[in-house]
């Protein structure tokens, strides 16, 4: 996506680390979490923090537009000989009023990319839970390749927040 064609610019949005994020921005992932989720469990998402190293925060002024949580990494894969580029794609929410503008691909594609690992046209395998079909379709339209849910439970084990 690019950021002109969504107009983008209008938000500020920064990658953070989760490791290093301040109580008011965790205040303001919270209250998009609460916001997303009926039932919104908050260990849930501190366990992500605790295991993604990066986060996408978006705001207009004051008011909190949407987050996503993710990483890339290289590592050994069951079976393969090389270490592997994985995508773990984590949490992403999304104010009601901003959504259907791009931002859950486009924030998500930022903490992705974050660690340098992911190139363009590079082959990976993407890993990530979806709480709605909306989001396993916009997975499957940007990534060339979708795994097993074997490779998934296999990465899963090893990354906790996964399982």
């Amino acid at each position: 996506m690019v950021a002109g064609k969504h107009n983008f610019h209008r938000f500020d949005i920064r990658v953070l680390r989760t490791d290093a994020i301040t109580d008011d921005e965790l205040t303001t992932v919270l209250q998009l979490f609460d916001i997303a989720y009926s039932q919104a469990n908050h260990s849930y998402l501190d366990k992500s923090f605790r295991t993604l190293k990066y986060l996408t925060l978006a705001t207009r002024g004051k008011t909190p537009v949407g987050f996503a949580m993710g990483e890339t990494v290289k590592t050994m894969l069951p079976r393969l000989a090389d270490p592997q580029i994985v995508v773990l794609a984590g949490i992403c929410c999304i104010a009601p009023e901003f959504r259907r503008q791009g931002l859950f691909g486009y924030l998500e594609g930022l903490a992705i990319r974050e660690s340098g690992l992911l190139e363009p046209g590079m082959r990976a395998l993407t890993c990530g839970r979806m709480a709605h079909p909306a989001s396993f379709h916009s997975m499957t339209q940007t990534q060339r390749s979708f795994q097993s849910m074997e490779s998934l439970y296999q990465i899963g084990i090893r990354r906790s927040v996964f399982v």
